[in-house]
């Protein structure tokens, strides 16, 4: 989820799109449980590109919404 109001929900889309929806029309919010990174994806890369990965993430992280 990259925005919340009380008028629309924005979240990021697996193939890196947005998505907006109206507040009124989601019915139920659940979280996911699984990550849209691949399962054994970290297995592929070497130790530099991980650890590029994580700082990618962990600056996403504490980013402001747009």
């Amino acid at each position: 989820m990259t925005l919340l109001n009380a008028w629309k929900v924005t979240i990021r889309t697996p193939n890196k799109g947005l998505r907006s929806i109206n507040a009124d029309d989601i019915d139920d919010r659940t979280k996911m449980k699984t990550s849209f990174m691949p399962t054994g994806l970290e297995r592929t890369m070497t130790q530099p590109q991980f650890l590029d990965l994580v700082e990618y993430l962990l600056q996403r992280r504490s980013a402001p919404a747009k």
